[in-house]
C-alpha cells in the first residue's frame, strides 16, 4: 500500500512538472525605448500545428505614442503571423500581442523564433522565444 502511494506521487509530480514545461516565458529584453518579453509560447509542435505565441511590448519613449512594426520577425521553419504593422502603443502602456507560427507537414528538429519590434521612432527590440521542438511523427504505411 505504501509503495503505491508513493508510485502515485511521483507520477503526479512528474505530471505536473511536464504541464508546467510545457509552456516558455522569455525575461522582458529592453532596448532603447521598446521592452519585449514572451509572455506564452509551446514548447513542442505537431507536424501541421498552428502555435499561437503570445508576447508582450512596452514603450518608454519620449513621444506620447508610437507605431510598431513586427515584420522583420524570423522563424527557422515554418510560417509567422503576425500583429498589424499599425500597431499603436502608448507612452509608459504595455501591449499583449499574438503571432502564430504555422508548423509545416514535413518539419523535423526545432523551431528558432525571434519576435523583433520597430518603433516608429525608430528603436528596435526582440526576444528569442524559447526553441520550439518538433514532435517525431510515428506514422505507419503500408505497402500492398
Amino acid at each position: 500500500m505504501m509503495n503505491t502511494k508513493k508510485f502515485t506521487l511521483t507520477a503526479l509530480a512528474v505530471l505536473v512538472l511536464m504541464f508546467s514545461l510545457s509552456f516558455a516565458v522569455a525575461a522582458p529584453v529592453c532596448t532603447g525605448t521598446l521592452c519585449m518579453s514572451v509572455t506564452n509560447a509551446a514548447t513542442t509542435a505537431d507536424h501541421g500545428d498552428s502555435l499561437t505565441i503570445t508576447f508582450d511590448v512596452t514603450y518608454e519613449g519620449a513621444a506620447a505614442s508610437t507605431t510598431l512594426d513586427f515584420s522583420t520577425s524570423t522563424t527557422s521553419q515554418g510560417t509567422l503571423t503576425l500583429p498589424s504593422a499599425s500597431s499603436t502603443i502608448n507612452l509608459d502602456e504595455t501591449k499583449t500581442f499574438t503571432a502564430v507560427l504555422d508548423v509545416p507537414e514535413n518539419a523535423d528538429g526545432v523551431v528558432n523564433v525571434v519576435l523583433r519590434s520597430v518603433s516608429g521612432t525608430g528603436s528596435t527590440a526582440q526576444v528569442t522565444v524559447p526553441t520550439i521542438l518538433i514532435n517525431e511523427d510515428k506514422a505507419l504505411s503500408l505497402d500492398e
